[in-house]
């Protein structure tokens, strides 16, 4: 897997959809715009420490840029029924550092509709592939304290120590793997299990029970998130499957 213009890669989502992972084209401007505009002010905050209100057109024209090798940008997709590109899934992100060309500044941006269900994690392995393809051998970066979600996602690639507090920021850096690596290997394949999860969910795993169907009127769907919709389901088959309410674990 290469990343360059012919990269290209289709995951299906668990409800049966299509996201579709590649570089960051220039383009791409308005479906940036949008997406930052589906970001909750928590999210923005947890991204750019601060309620940021829109992107300016200088950082618009450095997320379009050409990727190269001290930039790079992948974009995940849904598609429609037809093919054709949509809404804004999330963005991975490296930048060299100009302090210190032998790291990769890098960033993970999923909207509010689609955390929780693993993509962050599939962007995180293609993000750190392509830095490693681009023989920069650091990852480095900034969080915030309350950023849970981030830290948990970088844990098993940050060392004991590789996690730095200063004030109400967390620092991070750690090396990455080359391509043969067997470490690589494994970031595939923890990938590659979410990925195949979404697959089975989305061949029937998990059903919509018709109480829930009945229960949500077409003008309410849209209002439901995914992760949110997802966790109903599985504790409605687990009622179903148990015979009783509270069937299983939350």
């Amino acid at each position: 897997m290469r990343f360059d213009d012919r990269y290209r890669e289709d995951i299906t989502l668990p409800d049966g959809g299509v996201m579709r992972l590649r570089l960051v084209r220039p383009d791409d401007r308005d479906g940036i715009i949008a997406a930052f505009n589906q970001l909750s002010m928590e999210t923005r905050v947890m991204r750019w420490f601060y309620p940021k209100m829109q992107l300016n057109p200088q950082e618009i024209d450095e997320l379009v840029a050409p990727c190269d090798d001290d930039h790079g940008a992948i974009t995940a997709i849904e598609l429609g029924p037809d093919g054709t590109e949509k809404n804004g899934i999330g963005m991975a992100r490296f930048v060299r550092s100009k302090d210190s060309p032998d790291a990769a500044e890098i960033a993970i941006t999923i909207v509010d509709d689609w955390q929780g269900l693993g993509i962050g994690r599939i962007l995180l392995h293609r993000l750190l592939a392509m830095v490693s393809e681009r023989g920069i051998p650091y990852a480095d970066g900034r969080l915030q304290v309350e950023n849970k979600a981030m830290r948990h996602l970088l844990e098993p690639y940050v060392p004991h120590d590789g996690f730095r507090r200063e004030d109400a920021t967390l620092v991070f850096r750690f090396p990455v793997p080359p391509p043969d690596h067997p470490l690589m290997a494994q970031l595939a394949r923890n990938a590659a299990a979410v990925a195949n999860m979404f697959q089975l969910m989305a061949e029937g795993g998990v059903g919509l029970p018709r109480a829930l169907a009945e229960s949500l009127t077409e003008k309410q769907v849209p209002l439901v998130r995914p992760r949110a919709l997802m966790k109903t389901l599985l504790r409605q088959e687990r009622k179903g499957a148990s015979g009783k309410p509270g069937g299983g674990r939350e």
